[in-house]
């Protein structure tokens, strides 16, 4: 569903780069953080799994608040367009 696919990525980048401005890289914010990721996406029903990782990119990659809107927003609207398109357009010709 579109809207697993956008807030499960938001939500997830947002543990993700709030961990590595507050805590920084370390085995504990890593697997906390994306334990907390799962938990929030499970509660708010937008479990997206490959979300998931997210935390731990902002954490290897020493990512800041930018990254949040791009790549993070923009590549999830352009995943949904493309799946909008496809399902839309090219399986309505198969058919």
């Amino acid at each position: 569903q579109p809207k697993n696919i956008f807030f499960g990525h938001l939500i997830s980048i947002m543990i993700g780069v709030l961990f590595n401005e507050t805590i920084g890289l370390s085995f504990y914010s890593a697997g906390i953080s994306v334990g907390l990721a799962v938990i929030l996406m499970v509660y708010f029903k937008v479990m997206h799994p490959p979300a998931a990782s997210n935390p731990l990119v902002a954490l290897f990659m020493d990512l800041s608040y930018d990254f949040i809107l791009f790549p993070i927003i923009v590549g999830t609207i352009v995943i949904i367009l493309m799946a909008i398109l496809i399902n839309k357009i090219i399986l309505k010709k198969v058919q």
